[in-house]
């Protein structure tokens, strides 16, 4: 028994400093998980260390943040931490399994743990220890749920120093596998943008199944870390060329070329998701509200706005996961690398100019039909009208719908956007009638589901469709 009131029923995992135990909340009658440090260590420096992490993630409340509800410490005097009880796996266990993730899975996967770097350097704390270990999968009813777990090491806003005391106290601080350059280097003074290089060297490991960086012993690895190059996750066939680049950018050894933030980061992983016709992250939660058009337009123009999904001509359902998804995968991946703003602007621009021309046909008709019907109540003398010879057809124009063009723009390659600067050609005037006869004509149902030719299939949309 723990405090009274938590009894321990059995032992989940342990580590070098301390142990997690399944529990039992007798005054809730609810399960919950414990973490203990270990009776042989510094309990005064150690104990320390956990209810910073207590402090830490109590700021949060995030949903892919592990919940902590209590925290203090025992009859014999031993800190305790006590939280939410998940349903699971870690993801180096599942890495252990399932070697590698294909590319859209494992951003999916990772997106939700982002954010909630987001909102953990929103409050001023910075997580330094991210590893597969410390991502839980959790599995919530019928929804995977990331988790970040163990901010035991984590840098607090306005509590200088801690780190390195806790350095002395014979802690390792960090991973060596998954340490920036500047905290292999020994500094504490880090920021933000090594939890960028960390979570990064996670993405590689997901999508690759292998470490960016490696050693023979420590020493070696950290020299790795500093000095090496990872290779291209091009020629591991893992990611296409702007995944590749963006996961590079999140390696520099320069902490200034690395992305600013880690909203930043987020950003560009969620563009390349919907680039592949992927909406949603892991979660369910839509990748354009949390990262796109939240971030760029105020709450009456997103009321206004079309979605995203609609503008491409996307189901509904692309991206959304099935009840009984698992995420190992053999990692497949399109080479595309469309981006969606661009898309939106080349579809914005080639619809307007579209309703121009048709508002210019029906205002041209209706102008010949004005002056025919003038000129036909007008008689003329039959000495001086000349006699008129037949003029020879003019072949009709194809006709295109500019409604449906305006609906479907992914049918366009790029190369078929309207530059801004090109010469509008406006169609053959036709008569109001034969106007009104062609916009009345109804299409039937098999023309309106034909499938765009040549609309090349993403190697990602039909990875999402076969099952996790």
């Amino acid at each position: 028994m723990i405090a009274g009131k938590y009894r321990l029923d059995a032992l989940l995992g342990e580590g070098g400093m301390g142990t997690v135990w399944r529990g039992f909340n007798l005054q809730l009658e609810a399960p919950v998980a414990l973490k203990l440090i270990r009776p042989e260590l510094d309990q005064g420096t150690l104990a320390r260390r956990l209810k910073q992490e207590a402090r830490a993630v109590a700021q949060l409340g995030h949903s892919a943040i592990v919940r902590v509800f209590d925290v203090g410490d025992s009859e014999l005097g031993h800190p305790y931490i006590v939280m939410e009880l998940l349903n699971g796996q870690t993801l180096g266990s599942l890495l252990a399994t399932e070697t590698r993730l294909s590319a859209v899975r494992g951003v999916q996967l990772l997106l939700p743990v982002v954010d909630a770097l987001v909102a953990a350097h929103a409050k001023g704390i910075i997580h330094r220890d991210l590893k597969p270990d410390n991502i839980f999968i959790a599995r919530e009813g019928e929804e995977l749920k990331p988790k970040l777990l163990d901010f035991g090491i984590a840098k607090l806003e306005g509590e200088p120093g801690l780190g390195q005391q806790l350095t002395q106290a014979g802690a390792v601080l960090g991973s060596p596998g998954y340490m920036s350059p500047e905290q292999a280097r020994g500094r504490d003074d880090v920021d933000q943008r090594t939890d960028i290089w960390s979570i990064c060297v996670v993405l590689y490991e997901t999508l690759s199944g292998a470490s960016p960086f490696t050693g023979t012993n420590y020493n070696s690895l950290l020299r790795s870390i500093v000095e090496d190059e990872p290779a291209s996750l091009i020629t591991l066939w893992a990611a296409d060329p702007v995944l590749w680049e963006i996961v590079q950018r999140g390696l520099a050894k320069d902490v200034g070329q690395r992305f600013a933030t880690m909203q930043e980061l987020g950003r560009a992983l969620a563009a390349w998701l919907m680039s592949q016709g992927v909406f949603e992250d892991v979660s369910g939660v839509s990748l354009d509200a949390k990262w796109i058009t939240r971030q760029n337009q105020t709450a009456a123009q997103r009321a206004s706005r079309a979605s995203f999904a609609a503008l491409t001509l996307s189901s509904a359902d692309s991206g959304v996961r099935t009840a009984d998804s698992s995420l190992g995968a053999a990692a497949t991946v399109s080479v595309s690398s469309a981006q969606p703003v661009a898309r939106r602007e080349r579809t914005l621009s080639v619809r307007s100019k579209w309703i121009a021309l048709a508002v210019l046909a029906v205002a041209t008709g209706a102008a010949g039909l004005l002056a025919w019907s003038h000129a036909a109540l007008v008689p003329a003398p039959a000495a001086e009208t000349p006699s008129v010879a037949a003029q020879p057809a003019v072949p009709a124009q194809p006709r295109v719908d500019a409604t449906s063009l305006a609906a479907a723009p992914s049918a366009l390659p790029p190369s078929a956007a309207v530059p801004k600067s090109a010469p509008v050609v406006p169609p053959e005037p036709t008569s109001a009638k034969s106007a009104a006869r062609q916009s009345a004509a109804p299409r039937s149902s098999k023309d309106q589901a034909k499938p765009t030719a040549g609309s090349p299939e993403h190697d990602a949309q039909r990875d999402l469709l076969a099952p996790y």
